[in-house]
């Protein structure tokens, strides 16, 4: 099983230049926790609720910009991990446990104008799609004594 099996094809994106209000807003009406931040169709980075609750910010004030130029200056690292599509399970447990992220992106890398390349989101791969995968793969295990 790897990052192509359990990637959502659906998730929340939102502009740099949005506000944390607009941000909390779309991650309420879509009832998850992550978003994946653009500047136009550039991929900056992924930002969770839970980071935007604990910061000390007037979200209808602050633009997700100045929040990343925050979220780099602090501990938390705004970039996450990337995962290929055929990144393993394994794999993903592990990124998912070090980066203290519930989701990871899964990009494919491609050739723009003037062989540039750039970065093409494909989908995420989130926590509980991973747990789900673990337990179907652990269901036939037989317990012993």
């Amino acid at each position: 099983m790897n990052a192509s099996d359990l990637m959502q094809k659906n998730f929340v994106s939102i502009d740099v230049e949005s506000t944390a209000a607009e941000l909390i807003g779309h991650l309420e009406k879509a009832k998850t926790t992550y978003a994946l931040v653009f500047d136009g169709k550039k991929y900056l980075g992924l930002v969770t609720k839970k980071w935007l609750l604990t910061t000390r910010v007037d979200p209808d004030v602050m633009k997700l910009k100045n929040l990343i130029k925050k979220r780099n200056k602090s501990k938390t690292p705004f970039y996450v991990p990337k995962l290929s599509a055929g990144t393993s399970l394994k794999e993903i447990v592990r990124l998912l446990a070090t980066s203290d992220v519930r989701a990871l992106p899964v990009v494919e890398h491609m050739a723009g104008e003037k062989n540039n390349k750039f970065e093409k989101i494909r989908g995420v791969v989130d926590s509980i799609t991973v747990l789900d995968a673990i337990k179907q793969e652990y269901s036939k295990v037989p317990a012993s004594k």
